[in-house]
């Protein structure tokens, strides 16, 4: 907690803020940490090691404000982790689960998944060149499992979509 940028009426405004659980939608993107507080309205707040941020009126001149004090308040208490650890720490039903979530609310992201034919095509593609090349049947042979198993894995994956 950096207290001393703070006024102690501020920082004790914070820090009840922060107990009623006015600090809400955490999150670290990077160095820099996002949040919301809920006061007379809601306010955002910016904090990364050099700087604070907050749109609420008494931070706009620059002033440290009870809003900065209880996220800070509520970091000290509370463990915020980047999308990157969050992600890595999912198990794979957990990732589908929140893949089917983020599928049904957004359905323009269908777009952005590989397309199951265009790796049909892949597949049909390199067993044909495959097909009549005797001295590379051991290659081969492995080759066709690997895009077996890798079809097996896309369309199982694909159809929970």
């Amino acid at each position: 907690m950096k207290e001393e940028l703070f006024d102690d009426l501020i920082l004790e405004r914070g820090y009840e803020y922060a107990q009623e659980g006015a600090v809400d939608h955490v999150r670290k993107v990077g160095e820099v940490i996002y949040a919301t507080v809920h006061g007379t309205e809601d306010y955002h707040v910016k904090i990364d090691d050099n700087d604070m941020f907050c749109d609420c009126p008494y931070a706009k001149e620059g002033a440290h404000c009870k809003h900065m004090a209880a996220v800070l308040y509520y970091l000290d208490s509370h463990p915020v982790y980047d999308e990157h650890t969050i992600i890595d720490a999912l198990s794979e039903k957990q990732a589908k689960q929140l893949l089917k979530k983020i599928l049904k609310d957004h359905p323009e992201y269908l777009d952005q998944l590989p397309q199951v034919e265009k790796k049909v095509e892949i597949k049909e593609s390199v067993e044909e060149a495959f097909r009549n090349h005797p001295n590379v049947k051991s290659a081969r042979s492995y080759i066709v499992k690997c895009m077996n198993d890798y079809m097996d894995i896309y369309i199982y994956t694909y159809s929970y979509i």
